[in-house]
């Protein structure tokens, strides 16, 4: 039990997005011809995003038993399982949703929507706000895409996470100006797609990420402390 409690709900997480980020990088060498291989890829654009959103909401799921199965078994936190928080409790969240937390897990409910299920809607929504800017943009510029590019970023942006999503989307932009420019000069070629410059920012955000966010002291986004 300790070793669920601990090293395995710390490690889920990383194991389960590298492995998606692995199947995302060879279906698009596969797709787009980089990799001539006879098999068959690893699922598509929507299955993978799927498959992530499924696991953020049963991984969050996974943390609120965990957290009663704890307080549960020391009798002063079990107390944290029986407290009622009253519209009073300086809070919007307890204010607005009484039904919720004016009851006999009101605290319990509120310490795990906090901790680990508003990391989860805060990453959807954001992303979802960046694929539609993506299909916006591939309206107007459809050269700079291929057909489900828009859906491969929005998945990496699920992969990242929130507040990491804000470097995966300024190293994008910044490396796909890198890209430009060497194949303008290199290659004469005038357009860069959005693939590869999704990839390898996904790849620097999922090593470096949480490190960036230290660094340039951007804590305050962090909407989950679990």
């Amino acid at each position: 039990m300790n070793f669920f409690l601990g090293p395995f709900l710390i490690w889920l997480p990383k194991l389960f997005f590298w492995g998606v980020f692995v199947c995302a990088v060879w279906r698009y060498c596969v797709v787009r011809g980089y990799v001539h291989v006879r098999m068959r890829e690893w699922g598509t654009i929507k299955q993978l995003w799927m498959s992530v959103l499924w696991f953020r909401g049963g991984y969050a799921t996974l943390l609120t038993i965990a957290q009663y199965y704890i307080w549960s078994q020391n009798d002063f936190t079990r107390a944290f399982l029986n407290t009622s928080l009253g519209e009073d409790f300086p809070v919007p969240w307890v204010r607005n949703f009484p039904f919720l937390f004016d009851t006999q897990f009101g605290y319990f409910f509120l310490y795990v929507w906090q901790r680990f299920w508003l990391e989860a809607l805060v990453t959807f929504c954001v992303a979802w706000i960046f694929f539609l800017f993506l299909k916006l943009l591939k309206k107007y510029r459809a050269r700079f895409f291929y057909d489900d590019e828009p859906e491969l970023g929005f998945l990496c942006a699920l992969l990242v996470g929130w507040p990491n999503m804000i470097f995966f989307i300024f190293g994008t932009f910044l490396i796909i100006v890198g890209i430009g420019i060497v194949r303008m000069l290199v290659w004469r070629a005038q357009y860069t797609t959005f693939g590869f410059p999704f990839l390898i920012s996904t790849l620097c955000t999922l090593l470096y990420g949480n490190a960036l966010v230290v660094f340039f002291n951007l804590s305050a986004l962090i909407v989950s402390r679990h």
